[in-house]
């Protein structure tokens, strides 16, 4: 099969690793790969196999116009793929206005547009989430995280239009600690916090939670950019023991470098985040969202922590200040439900179920 990925920008985020990992698979499978991101944001090729085929483009980022739909045209005429799969809202309407022929046309919702888009953008969101249905009905199929979202989907597209595919991620190799003495192997226990530094990832409660006890053998590495860096500095400033690294850091690096992963974020698709953490045999604690409540039903008991509010988490970083907290490990069989190479089969499956079934095809 020939695949065409359509991305709004080839970043360093949630739906432009999705589409590096199962680029990099398809290919190891045989097929072949075109990705095409519509704006030059500081793109991240790196880790992308040398042979699948990148096209990017210089257009505004919050802009469709009549120019750009011409030129993605021009290089999907090129590359004649059997498969276009947009990620992200420009890119779905990008898919929906192409005129070739004989292709099958998907998505995958990387996050719950009528929960997410309203808490990121407020009224302006509820415009954006109905506008982002429109465009998946348009589509032959969308891509759906967890069993939850799947079930909203279905009630808002068409019967049989989605396909459950959780994300999935490489293993991240780290030196392998033991759960249960992680806080004793050093003398200063690492809690990690990996995400962009924006409202709904709710850093701050991590920060005030943390500053709540007393925390002399514990540190809060926090990995990442974004609007609210400067805030959340200034809050953290009279704590010596919280840390900013940015984003400059390898994944590998990160998670050799903490010891317990933590995430108090709002809402979420299925974040890779915490996939790469259990990856690297990191425990988690994690916000009672149901992307985590889904996450944490594979894990076996006691392997991780879910969290409902800041006083929560400060008990919790508490007991593992004192050495009470002991965290299970984890087994291999969730990396048989959430790999890459699981992933990337479930993806060829549905692309090759649509294409049987698609009369133009």
């Amino acid at each position: 099969m020939k695949i065409t990925f359509i991305v709004s920008s080839f970043q360093q985020s949630g739906p432009g690793n999705v589409v590096k990992t199962l680029a990099n698979q398809l290919l190891k499978m045989g097929h072949q790969v075109q990705i095409i991101a519509l704006s030059n944001d500081f793109p991240v090729y790196s880790g992308l196999q040398p042979t699948i085929v990148i096209e990017t483009l210089n257009f505004d980022h919050k802009k469709i116009s009549t120019l750009m739909i011409q030129k993605v045209q021009s290089k999907i005429r090129k590359f004649q793929p059997d498969i276009i799969h947009s990620h992200g809202l420009r890119a779905d309407k990008i898919n929906t206005q192409l005129t070739q022929t004989r292709v099958v046309r998907v998505s995958t919702s990387h996050n719950e547009p009528f929960r997410d888009y309203p808490a990121d953008y407020h009224l302006k969101g509820w415009l954006m989430a109905l506008y982002q249905i429109i465009q998946f009905r348009r589509l032959d199929g969308v891509a759906t995280l967890t069993p939850e979202m799947d079930e909203q989907f279905n009630r808002l597209l068409r019967v049989h239009q989605t396909q459950l595919i959780p994300n999935g991620v490489e293993t991240v190799p780290t030196a392998q600690t033991h759960h249960g003495m992680a806080q004793k192997k050093r003398s200063v226990c690492r809690l990690g916090v990996v995400a962009n530094l924006i409202p709904r990832k709710r850093i701050n409660q991590i920060i005030e939670a943390f500053q709540s006890v007393s925390t002399l053998n514990l540190s809060l590495e926090i990995f990442g950019e974004g609007a609210l860096l400067t805030k959340l500095q200034d809050q953290s400033n009279e704590c010596v023991n919280i840390h900013f690294h940015g984003f400059e850091h390898e994944i590998t690096q990160i998670f050799s470098d903490i010891d317990v992963f933590i995430s108090m974020s709002k809402a979420e698709g299925l974040p890779l985040t915490v996939l790469e953490a259990i990856s690297a045999n990191k425990p988690v604690i994690l916000s009672d969202i149901s992307p985590h409540r889904y996450i944490c039903s594979q894990l076996p008991a006691g392997s991780f922590r879910l969290i409902s509010s800041t006083s929560e988490l400060s008990k919790t970083i508490n007991a593992l200040s004192e050495g009470k907290l002991i965290f299970n490990d984890y087994k291999d069989s969730f990396f048989k439900k959430f790999s890459d190479r699981i992933m990337a089969r479930r993806y060829v499956i549905w692309y090759q179920k649509l294409l049987k079934h698609d009369e133009r095809v």
